[in-house]
């Protein structure tokens, strides 16, 4: 009980019973998704520095947690911010430890390892001590220190400015660094392009169709448009 006394969580993101509980005896605001899983819904700030638990499904995957990981860095007015992501299953930790915090394959770069002293992840086979002691070994991480490479990272707005001014040099040069990132980790589910993985497979094969003499410059805009105002 000394650790629950001491660990200070300032939001529990996530929905269900699990998310509720854990909101409940931490004395945590409970934050949902936004509809269609647009990012967290954000209703008030919550600290200038806040510990976050991110809880997720059983079946959650990397891509899944990717995404959901970096909505929190949007966490409003923070400046700086740790987080633990609770429930996984421990294939997925071991996987996830080894993956890109900004989605991209195959890079060698910022691994869920490497970030490990700002973020937690936490199989749902741990015991409540051990997640509260994970969260308060964490450092907080400035919020610019996240964005700065996350910009380095993006390719949503420098591909749709390009399809924009009908750069095809600039679309062809991002669209070969855009096949080696996890879309699935980008995309939530859209009206026009179904749920997340099917979305991240249209703008897989579009960007497989680019080419010299191919560039569909419509359907360009319709898929990488709305990524941008999420």
């Amino acid at each position: 009980m000394v650790v629950l006394t001491r660990t200070v969580v300032h939001g529990v993101l996530g929905s269900g019973p699990v998310a509720a509980a854990l909101g409940g005896i931490l004395g945590s605001k409970a934050i949902e998704r936004r509809v269609h899983d647009r990012g967290w819904h954000w209703s008030a700030p919550l600290d200038d520095a806040p510990r976050l638990l991110i809880v997720v499904g059983f079946d959650c995957s990397v891509s899944r947690l990717v995404r959901w990981h970096a909505d929190a860095w949007k966490c409003p007015q923070a400046k700086a911010l740790s987080c633990a992501i609770y429930g996984l299953h421990e294939d997925v930790v071991r996987t996830a430890l080894g993956s890109d915090v900004f989605g991209r394959r195959d890079t060698g770069g910022d691994t869920f390892e490497e970030w490990s002293r700002y973020v937690a992840l936490v199989p749902w086979t741990a015991s409540l001590a051990f997640l509260l002691e994970r969260i308060a070994e964490l450092s907080p991480c400035p919020i610019t220190s996240w964005l700065n490479p996350a910009k380095r990272a993006e390719l949503v707005a420098p591909l749709l400015q390009a399809i924009l001014r009908r750069d095809q040099d600039a679309v062809i040069r991002l669209a070969r660094a855009g096949r080696i990132h996890d879309w699935d980790a980008t995309c939530s589910s859209h009206p026009d392009f179904g749920d997340a993985h099917t979305y991240a497979y249209r703008i897989t094969a579009w960007l497989s169709s680019v080419s010299a003499i191919n560039v569909p410059w419509d359907e360009g805009e319709a898929l990488f448009r709305p990524l941008s105002e999420s």
